[in-house]
């Protein structure tokens, strides 16, 4: 039995592919791959489907608590927009968090693509227990982050 909004959608998206994933319990239930498209609206229908194909997959909206997206650029985390993104130009000055916010309705969540890996190796991979660790993404791009006394350096 599925208890209420016990799922959380995790989408990461690169300069070449986007790995969107349904997380139970910081354990991924089920993964979705596909090629990063090359325009906006492209991703915009890309980004949409592979979201709506998870949420069926969780048994609808109801049990879905949030979406959490990781994108390479410089983002403004206040606004929700990607300011910049070198490996995908066309998504610059994109409002990514309200755009998924009002597809979705439901709380979303946006970070560099190289803080969320580095977030998920500390709460649930070989960062787990550490306060301090550095680590570095290696891709389309070059990334990496830096967590010191269990906060994110931004």
């Amino acid at each position: 039995m599925i208890n209420f909004k016990e799922y959380i959608i995790g989408i990461d998206v690169g300069g070449s592919k986007i790995i969107a994933a349904l997380i139970k319990n910081g354990r991924v239930f089920y993964k979705i791959k596909v090629s990063t498209p090359k325009n906006r609206k492209n991703f915009c229908d890309k980004l949409k489907a592979i979201t709506e194909q998870l949420i069926k997959k969780a048994g609808g909206q109801k049990n879905i608590r949030g979406i959490g997206c990781g994108i390479a650029g410089v983002l403004d985390l206040k606004r929700g927009m990607i300011l910049k993104s070198p490996n995908l130009k066309f998504l610059g000055s994109f409002d990514v968090k309200n755009w998924l916010e009002k597809k979705f309705k439901t709380a979303v969540e946006i970070d560099n693509d190289a803080r969320c890996f580095l977030r998920g190796e500390y709460l649930f991979g070989v960062g787990r227990g550490y306060k301090n660790i550095v680590g570095m993404t290696l891709g389309t791009g070059i990334g990496g982050g830096i967590i010191i006394n269990g906060k994110m350096v931004y």
